[in-house]
């Protein structure tokens, strides 16, 4: 990526939006040559013709002329669209849905190098995700990690053998009684109970029960 003069792409279908991003970006970066779009077929004209993008920033929702012959309706689209395009390049998604599917949908099939609620968005915010993004980090908002971080937690729990262990938890059952009542190594159940206690984030077992019952799972 080019550190110094980077080049932007913007593209969010609200103008007022667009041009407090362009204006931001060009307060902070001084160098570099920005441009934006409010549309996905403006949008798909800068990808196909420009030389080189380092960084582009997509608004998720993008209700205005979507591409009926590349089927492209959303940013999510529009990201995988430029990682063809441009492989090396940048994304930074933001997103105003809140819903725990499609957050993980973007950070799932996208993998951007930043993904962010409009929620969460603060003038600072934005301007240390792309300098993170730049020297190659990966930025997600507090509401995408809490989401991310509940999913998790949920398919977790949705295994049966996990909710297994912790039901002989917590009725009293030491983790040696537990591996011989279900028929898994000491090192195994110590590994699953591991990971929960990760998932939790908490220190012991007792805490552990406390969270899992608290968030209604057992």
């Amino acid at each position: 990526m080019n550190l110094y003069n980077p080049v932007f792409l913007v593209i969010d279908d609200h103008p007022m939006i667009l041009t407090s991003y362009i204006r931001l970006l060009r307060e902070n970066f001084l160098e570099s040559t920005f441009y934006a779009s409010e549309s996905i077929p403006k949008a798909l004209e800068y990808l196909d013709e420009l030389e080189s993008i380092d960084m582009l920033i997509i608004d998720y929702n993008l209700a205005k002329n979507f591409d009926v012959q590349l089927r492209i309706s959303d940013g999510q689209k529009l990201a995988l669209y430029a990682q063809s395009k441009f492989p090396k390049a940048k994304i930074i998604m933001i997103t105003g849905h809140e819903e725990a599917l499609l957050i993980y949908s973007i950070h799932k099939k996208v993998r951007p190098d930043g993904l962010l609620m409009k929620a969460d968005v603060t003038d600072e915010l934005l301007i240390e995700t792309i300098r993170q993004c730049m020297i190659g980090q990966v930025v997600y908002s507090q509401g995408v990690k809490n989401v991310l971080s509940l999913l998790a937690k949920r398919q977790l729990m949705q295994q049966e053998q996990y909710i297994e262990i912790l039901m002989l938890l917590d009725k009293g059952y030491k983790v040696q009684e537990i591996c011989e009542i279900v028929f898994k190594s000491q090192s195994t159940v110590q590994r699953m109970l591991t990971t929960m206690k990760k998932e939790f984030e908490v220190n012991d077992l007792s805490e552990l029960l406390k969270q899992v019952k608290l968030q209604g799972f057992i």
